[in-house]
């Protein structure tokens, strides 16, 4: 509303000012505005005149300066729709089995279904895992897990480093009554806690680890093996950069995934934070081990940090403060161009992230009919305009028009010349909030044909919801409540701080900007200005305020110089031509040190990777500027690397510049 207060204040103060001007000039008409008695217009009578025209003149100002939202949402809601998204709040939780609670075998806790884009309704409508936390006024805020967790009866019982910090050792133990052998153990994923500790934890795994030996733990057992680290098969693993099963939030497939890397980024860094460790089918080996040692061994000495146990921790996923929800039902008359999308409940408590479904049904029918959305174009589609509608396929009974309701309750097909109708919704900042965004949904045909506008309806529609800014009154261990989907017998808890919720950016101008920055290609990203323009359009907490905005930019002048060069490398013996980007970074922009430029620059390198065309590839190499440290990463075609290159081999024969 502050926006609006501007040209409502403008209005009202040009009404008076001109309004003593006409009653100078127009004598006989000045005693209708009461100027003559009154020159500063504070008759209320008078009074409640200009405001009310200045608040409809306001609203028209508004409407002419707002750069044409229209055409700006309805272009990005069918090209990158994740931009006119809040981003919910969002913590990191723990899974805690005890061994009194009877976990004797491996289970799989799903993540949160609605994250699935390829989910398609009546195909599979199991939850996934949903949790709650503890009601704040009033309220329950629900969260979904956003990566599958395998949880076994294991738990970290010690951690050593040795003495010269080549070598990190940790122990793991199996619960009484379990056997490891029967564990079926391939994988073990790892979340590293604790900011400054994990960032350069994180750099020294994926950076300077030489090998991984893994150790049978018992008194009658030596087992031990040991797990290569290569770049197609490395020994470790970082999580979170995938296609699928890895998002924070519902992302179409459509939209470029290198975006959607950059927004959870500047959203939840520690959602990369993460590490799998892979190679451990052997421990199907160890019949007789009480547990297993595993012992990363680097090529430099671990920087001296202060580590513990609850720097590793088991069982941990991103959680997002999303869930299904249903909208108050709007009675469509068909006089109203548009409505406001009303969560039931608390308004201030709840907040609209993604319309799911809309249907409507007849005042006195039985019958339903559902609303395809707009910008989806089917539409376009030819002979395919019936599956608009909820149909049996039954005979259209006789003297029923095209779009009413059938006796048996089925919606009556619409022949083919026939015109369906459609949806479409807006964001707007909302009336009543600081922050915040409300939701509206109009009703259109493609042709304007008025036949199934007429008569009253019921809308009823299905939402994917979040609690606005009432989690982030949370406090770390209050996420902890269990659900009819999260597993038994395990506790739960956030582990973080949550991160509150986040509007999406609605400020004039920006969407056009950020439909111009989208027409960029790999090209068009060599230079720094460039660059930190995409990378500012996806940091969502600099749009909230002119502190933040600064704050962002600030940051982002780390990005000194970007320079790319061709370069070819052979692969079984065919020469392949790639791009070789180099960035000059500034390593004291990075608080937490060189591990928080590494994991910046991991980001950076998955997003030029994407670019990179399907016969091609890319390679990454970072320098800092006051320190002149430098970190290469292995060429990356597509989303695979390419064979023959270890992961620390800086310096290879094969790549030809």
């Amino acid at each position: 509303m502050a926006a609006f207060n501007k040209y409502y204040r403008s209005e009202r103060a040009f009404l008076v000012e001109q309004g003593k001007e006409f009653a100078a000039k127009n004598e006989r008409l000045a005693p209708f505005l009461d100027l003559q008695h009154d020159p500063q217009g504070n008759d209320p009578d008078v009074e409640r005149l200009l405001e009310g025209f200045a608040f409809l003149t306001g609203r028209l100002r508004e409407k002419l300066e707002d750069e044409l939202p229209e055409l700006t949402h309805s272009l990005i809601e069918l090209l990158w729709p994740h931009y006119l998204r809040p981003i919910p709040a969002l913590s990191i939780l723990e899974f805690k089995p005890q061994p009194q609670q009877n976990v004797n075998q491996g289970q799989t806790v799903p993540r949160a279904q609605f994250l699935n884009t390829r989910h398609r309704p009546g195909e599979n409508e199991e939850l996934g895992c949903m949790v709650d936390s503890e009601k704040i006024e009033g309220t329950v805020c629900h969260f979904g897990t956003c990566y599958d967790v395998e949880i076994y009866p294991l738990h970290l019982d010690n951690l050593q480093l040795s003495p010269d910090g080549y070598e990190l050792t940790l122990g793991f133990l199996r619960d009484e009554g379990t056997e490891l052998s029967q564990l079926n153990i391939e994988k073990l994923r790892l979340y590293l806690d604790d900011t400054k500790v994990a960032y350069t934890l994180y750099l020294w795994l994926f950076k300077h680890l030489r090998t991984l030996r893994v150790q049978a733990i018992g008194e009658t057992t030596t087992q031990k093996f040991t797990v290569t680290h290569t770049v197609t098969q490395p020994a470790v693993s970082p999580v979170g950069f995938a296609d699928h099963g890895a998002e924070l939030l519902p992302y179409p497939t459509n939209a470029f995934a290198g975006y959607r890397l950059l927004q959870e980024y500047f959203s939840l860094p520690e959602k990369f934070l993460f590490v799998e460790v892979n190679g451990l089918t052997q421990l199907n080996t160890f019949v007789k081990a009480k547990g297993f040692k595993l012992t990363f061994e680097f090529a430099i000495p671990l920087e001296k940090i202060k580590l513990s146990p609850n720097n590793f921790r088991l069982y941990c996923t991103p959680i997002v403060n999303l869930f299904k929800h249903s909208a108050v039902p709007l009675q469509l008359e068909h006089y109203q161009v548009e409505y406001r999308v009303r969560p039931e409940g608390h308004s201030e408590h709840y907040e609209v992230y993604g319309i799911n479904q809309v249907t409507g049904r007849k005042t006195g029918g039985a019958g339903q009919r559902s609303y395809p959305k707009f910008e989806t174009f089917h539409h376009a589609a030819e002979g395919q305009l019936a599956s608009y509608y909820r149909s049996r396929n039954r005979v259209r009974p006789r003297g029923k028009k095209i779009g009413e309701f059938g006796e048996f309750g089925e919606a009556v097909e619409a022949r083919e010349d026939e015109v369906p109708t459609y949806y479409r919704s807006q964001l707007r900042s909302s009336v009543s909030l600081t922050e915040g965004i409300d939701t509206y949904i109009s009703f259109v045909t493609a042709k304007e044909d008025t036949r199934f506008l007429s008569g009253s309806e019921t809308i009823s529609i299905e939402l994917l919801c979040s609690n606005r800014y009432l989690p982030h009154k949370l406090k770390v261990g209050q996420i902890s409540k269990s659900t009819n989907t999260s597993p038994d017998k395990i506790a739960f808890e956030n582990i973080i701080p949550v991160r509150p919720s986040v509007p999406p950016p609605l400020k004039a101008g920006l969407h056009w900007r950020l439909i111009s920055n989208m027409s960029l290609n790999y090209l068009s990203l060599t230079n720094a200005e460039a660059l930190q323009e995409i990378l500012l359009s996806y940091d969502f907490k600099a749009h909230r305020n002119d502190e933040e905005l600064a704050k962002t930019r600030d940051f982002l002048k780390c990005i000194e110089q970007v320079t790319s060069s061709e370069t070819y490398l052979l692969e079984e013996g065919i020469p392949i031509r790639g791009i070789k980007t180099c960035l000059d970074l500034d390593e004291d922009k990075f608080v937490e040190g060189d591990g928080e430029l590494y994991l910046f620059a991991s980001v950076l390198n998955e997003f030029f990777a994407l670019y990179a065309s399907i016969n091609s590839f890319h390679q990454l190499e970072v320098k800092g500027i006051k320190r002149g440290k430098v970190y290469r990463w292995p060429p990356r075609r597509g989303k695979q690397p390419l064979n023959g290159v270890t992961p620390n081999d800086e310096q290879s024969g094969r790549r030809v510049n």
